[in-house]
């Protein structure tokens, strides 16, 4: 239970800290500042939510999940004028792949739902790296 707890809780971090240097480096602005400090304080609620809370209610994390990483909508268009076109796309593809295991890791009757999620996740963060390589890292 103890290591589901710090699991769930670690993909606050992993979220806000995939936000932290396309808001910083590619932003660099208020609203990028904005932003991550709304998506850090998310993930700090988030990170007490799962140490503190007994909620049952598994969906509400997931449901935060996707609103902290869909909050880039927010700054989308300052965002792509920023990034090269292949940055945005690979950033674009990283969200769309977790969002989309997310219908897996709720198919409890899947056989190894849990597994197939996985595999979401690790598309997902192969792409957020090489939107980060070709958009951030050069600067």
């Amino acid at each position: 239970h103890r290591l589901r707890v710090l699991d769930h809780a670690a993909i606050f971090v992993v979220i806000a800290a995939t936000y932290t240097p396309f808001m910083m480096i590619s932003l660099g602005n208020r609203l990028g500042y904005s932003v991550l400090g709304v998506v850090w304080a998310m993930a700090l609620a988030g990170v007490l939510f799962k140490f503190f809370s007994k909620s049952p209610y598994a969906g509400v994390t997931v449901l935060a999940y996707l609103v902290m990483g869909w909050m880039v909508v927010v700054v989308a268009g300052p965002l792509a004028a920023s990034l090269p076109g292949q940055g945005m796309a690979w950033l674009v593809s990283g969200g769309l792949a977790y969002t989309a295991g997310v219908g897996f890791y709720a198919w409890t009757g899947l056989p190894f739902n849990h597994a197939i999620w996985h595999l979401f996740v690790m598309a997902g963060s192969i792409c957020h790296y090489f939107s980060l390589l070709f958009s951030v890292a050069p600067w």
